[in-house]
């Protein structure tokens, strides 16, 4: 340390530094846990974690099964019916029937892959 200091006293008379210590604030604590937060912030995973990626593959099984299983159903019913509000059997007409077999079709397609 006396030796930096002494260093500098001399460099001073010589004027080649104008002030006793550079500041370049590459050891300031504040700057530098500033500077650390954004490389933390900056580095994103970039892909989900294997654990992730395994519930969302197995919920998209899931979606998949549930769906054929409707689509089947839709297929080999006669009649689609709903419940009203009061819990009664509302039968679907013609067109809210092709309308509902032609969502289930896209949701299977939308959760499988074949």
């Amino acid at each position: 340390m006396r030796t930096v200091t002494f260093i500098m006293a001399i460099a001073q008379r010589v004027k080649c530094l104008k002030s006793p210590l550079p500041s370049t604030g590459l050891t300031d604590p504040s700057r530098v846990q500033a500077r650390h937060e954004e490389k933390a912030a900056a580095i994103e995973p970039a892909e989900p974690a294997p654990k992730e990626l395994r519930a969302q593959a197995l919920e998209r099984e899931e979606k998949c099964a549930t769906s054929k299983a409707r689509l089947q159903k839709f297929l080999t019913s006669r009649r689609l019916y709903s419940q009203d509000e009061y819990g009664e059997r509302v039968y679907l007409d013609q067109n809210e029937t092709l309308a509902a077999r032609e969502r289930v079709q896209n949701q299977v397609e939308e959760y499988c892959d074949s």
